[in-house]
Parts: structure tokens; sequence; C-alpha cells
């Protein structure tokens, strides 16, 4: 990860990924490798300390922000602005904005042991963050659709015949092919005054945005099911328990399982309160003495 970074700004954001999902010491490691790498390369090549101080901030020097390539919140605030020199700044805001149902998602599927749907939603939230995301880059939509179609099928399987289930499966399998469609396609409307009148505002907007928008909605409709659901399991990453929610499970059966067998049971479990252990030691001698009653009464 850290060498990754030293060679490309942009994986840094999965290094605050590791931070978050709580393996402090891999982002810490990784956070070592890459300082000590661009320390090294400040060794080996001192007058590149300039891309340090000022390179960096200057996104145009690898081309113009609004070319309909680069699928990105900057290129499109710059695209629907004109190329204005304050564009970046709504497009920091709108990732402001956004970094909350990112971070929601992203922690919610985490929690649910769905490491790699956390990844996904990491790595499409640093694709609309960075200053330039050009269509080789959005390779991360490759597994968010494997992801995409697993939760299609076992929707289509899971839902039942009446009239609204009919509907949740076709609704779900037009999001779907929508989805793949946009995903897909490498095209994206040229830049020019004469597209722009040609089209109108919202569909030029649509059309030179497509990996933008489409990132964005799909992200704010797992939030919204996130929220609206609470903890119930919900979206196209949230099929299945996670291991842990098995094992507590489990656990919980056995513990009823001991429960269930009165405090004798919970005494040798181990999950009860002293006084409790006497009781149940008490109970064994009582029930030890009305066998010994009864086999001497037998006898007799």
């Amino acid at each position: 990860m850290g060498v990754a970074a030293a060679v490309k700004l942009v994986p840094l954001i999965f290094i605050a990924h590791l931070f978050l999902t709580g393996k402090r010491a891999a982002a810490a490691r990784a956070l070592a490798v890459f300082a000590g790498l661009q320390g090294l390369t400040l060794i080996i090549a001192p007058q590149d300390s300039a891309y340090w101080m000022s390179d960096v901030f200057q996104t145009g020097r690898i081309g113009p922000a609004q070319q309909p390539y680069n699928q990105s919140l900057d290129g499109l605030m710059a695209r629907v602005t004109g190329a204005a020199p304050w564009s970046a700044h709504p497009a920091w805001v709108i990732s402001a904005v956004l970094a909350v149902p990112a971070l929601t998602l992203m922690l919610r599927y985490h929690r649910r042991g769905h490491d790699v749907s956390a990844l996904c939603v990491t790595a499409c939230f640093g694709l609309l963050l960075a200053p330039v995301s050009w269509l080789p880059c959005w390779v991360w939509i490759a597994p968010v659709m494997v992801a995409l179609s697993s939760w299609l099928q076992a929707t289509w399987r899971g839902a039942g015949q009446h009239r609204a289930a009919r509907w949740q499966r076709w609704a779900g399998a037009s999001a779907v092919a929508g989805v793949a469609a946009v995903f897909t396609s490498t095209y994206s409307v040229p830049i020019s005054q004469l597209r722009h009148r040609t089209l109108g505002w919202f569909w030029f907007l649509v059309l030179s945005n497509p990996y933008v928008l489409a990132t964005i909605a799909i992200a704010l409709a797992l939030a919204a099911a996130a929220l609206r659901r609470g903890d119930q399991p919900d979206g196209p990453w949230s099929s299945g328990q996670f291991p842990a929610v098995k094992q507590k499970n489990c656990a919980s059966d056995r513990l009823a399982h001991h429960n269930h067998d009165g405090a004798r049971g919970a005494a040798i479990a181990g999950i009860v309160t002293p006084g409790k252990q006497m009781a149940g030691l008490r109970l064994q001698a009582e029930e030890r003495d009305g066998e010994l009653a009864a086999r001497h009464g037998h006898h007799g």
C-alpha cells in the first residue's frame, strides 16, 4: 500500500481505510513505507522537491480537468462551470458531503464482515475525490458489479410470487442492468459549446458525467437503505451473516441450553454467580440424598 501511494497519491485513501477499520498497525507500516520512499526520492533527486511545494496542487499539468475522460467530482464541476478557476471549491464541498454516506457504508459493511465491499466503497469514494480519475482508473467497478449480480441473484430467488415481489425483482434487474450499461461503456459526450446547446444543460450534465453520477446514485441509495432498515441486512453487499454474528448466535444457543438445564448446568458452565453455584451444589447434594433414600427404601 505504501509503495503504491508513493507512485501515485490516490492509494493514500486505502491507508485511511486500514486505520478506520481497526488495522492501525498495517496503516502505520504503509504510511512509514510511503514516507520512507518519498524521503529516498528526495535524497536521490532533491530538485524534485518542487513537486511537493507547488506541482502537487496544479492538477492541470496532466491535462485539462474538464476533459470528459476525467470522471471525478473535480472534472464534473469543471465541465459544469466551463473550467472556472473556482470550480474545484464546490467539488471539495460535494466530496465532504458524500464522505458521510461513504463512511457509513464502509464501516457498516466492515462490521458485517463484508471486507471486499467495504474496500469497494473506499475505492469509489477515492475516485470521486481525486482531482483526475481517468476511465481506466474505474477498474474498481468490476468487483462492484460482481457484488450487484450476486445480490440480484439472491433477491430473484428469495422473493415470493406476489405482485410486490415481482416488481422488486424486475426493478432490481433493471437497476443492475443500467449500472452495467453505464460502466461498460467508455463513451462520454465531448466538450463543445455546440454540443452543450444541442443537448441542453441537463442531458449534457448526465451524458458527460456517467461514472460520477452513477456512483453517487448507488452510494446514496445504499446509504438510505442502511439508515431505513437499521441493523437489518440490506443492499447488494449484505447478504449472508457476518461470521462473528454466527458465532455469537451459537454461543447464545449454548447458553440457553445450559440455562434450560437449571442451576446445576449453569454452575458447570461457569456463567452464574457464586450464590447460584452454591444453590446448584446443594441441589446436587439433595438429589444424591434422595437417590440414596430411594435405594435404601427399595432394599427395605
